[in-house]
């Protein structure tokens, strides 16, 4: 086989297995289900069953897409319902205390069964990772939108000046004249325009 045919294999192969939501049968989810059972059952032998489940759904998927499923979606003790506020909670102080003892990515499977012990219902490690990068993405737009409306603030104080007043106590606030910016006009310019034009 030439190089660029095993290439193009395996870029099938790849396209193949991102798609397995999308494309497994019944009987085949029915495969992973009762083979995790076995395994299970089996004290979790070998350390990895999806290499195995793999070879057993012949090569169609590739093991990390079977893994992802059933972590995901297949698994029959995944809660499906909506997080409450205490949950999340739970799960951003997690991931915050995960963050400053370990480096690196947050790893999810972690902290499913503190979940499961907590709230007695076990989720997806997608859902508990959606929820902490929502998070995560409130909490920078946030901050932007801190620097912007500072950014705004310290615009609009270089607007004026500060005079002292009689009182040394009290500082007010005039706004500067800025020599090339247009005055509004009064009842006496506006007179003067008149005038001018009348003659």
């Amino acid at each position: 086989m030439e190089k660029w045919q095993k290439k193009a294999l395996k870029e099938k192969i790849k396209r193949k297995s991102n798609k397995i939501f999308k494309t497994i049968d019944e009987n085949n989810k029915k495969i992973i289900l009762d083979y995790m059972e076995e395994w299970k059952k089996r004290g979790k032998i070998p350390k990895n069953p999806f290499v195995e489940l793999s070879k057993k759904l012949k090569n169609r998927y590739n093991s990390k897409a079977i893994c992802d499923y059933y972590w995901n979606i297949l698994d029959p003790r995944l809660n499906h319902e909506p997080f409450s506020q205490e949950e999340k909670e739970y799960i951003y102080k997690w991931g915050e205390k995960y963050q400053e003892t370990n480096d690196g990515n947050i790893q999810w499977r972690f902290l499913q069964p503190k979940m499961e012990a907590e709230f007695g219902k076990f989720w997806s490690r997608n859902s508990l990772k959606n929820i902490w990068n929502t998070r995560k993405k409130q909490v920078i737009k946030d901050k932007a939108q801190i620097n912007i409306s500072e950014e705004v603030d310290k615009e609009n104080k270089d607007d004026y000046k500060i005079c002292k007043s009689e009182n040394e106590d009290e500082i007010e606030f005039d706004e500067c004249e800025d020599k090339n910016e247009a005055k509004p006009f009064t009842k006496h310019s506006i007179q003067f325009l008149l005038n001018d034009n009348m003659i």
